[in-house]
């Protein structure tokens, strides 16, 4: 949501939160997405299974999503409020990443692409598919149910 320190941009009508919950053969996985509030990138973030851990090295996580895994901690970030557990996560502030703080300061940035909700939506969903399969064990993932089941805003 743009409170009026960027310019007008896809981001005006996008929530600054959006929570989901994404099953898989019985098992829920929690996902996030955070607007940061100083630069106006979306993060978003997995909360892993009751019994997996935290590697303490984001280098060694083997899951595919938006320029890898840029989090690990208990998931109390500024702003956001998420159930106690662990969480891995990502950002869309890299190169070729643009932010409303970006498009406000360097308006003739053409190079860059702002990462929306719906795409960080996939992302996340994505990276819970990723996580459910390590967790199980599993090399099929036809039977996920990607489709979040709860939705919204988390303040």
């Amino acid at each position: 949501m743009n409170d009026g320190k960027w310019i007008s941009g896809p981001w005006d009508n996008e929530p600054d939160h959006k929570i989901m919950l994404f099953n898989f053969d019985g098992l829920s996985i929690l996902g996030a997405i955070h607007r940061v509030p100083w630069s106006g990138h979306l993060c978003g973030y997995v909360r892993l299974p009751d019994g997996m851990e935290l590697k303490n090295d984001m280098l060694s996580w083997d899951v595919d999503v938006h320029w890898g895994i840029t989090y690990e901690g208990n998931g109390q970030f500024v702003g956001l409020s998420l159930p106690d557990g662990n969480y891995i996560g990502f950002d869309a502030n890299h190169s070729g990443d643009l932010s409303p703080r970006d498009a406000t300061e360097f308006p003739n940035n053409f190079d860059s692409q702002y990462r929306d909700m719906d795409f960080m939506t996939e992302q996340v969903k994505y990276l819970a598919e990723q996580i459910a399969k390590i967790f199980t064990n599993k090399s099929d993932s036809s039977d996920v149910d990607l489709s979040p089941c709860l939705g919204g805003d988390l303040a």
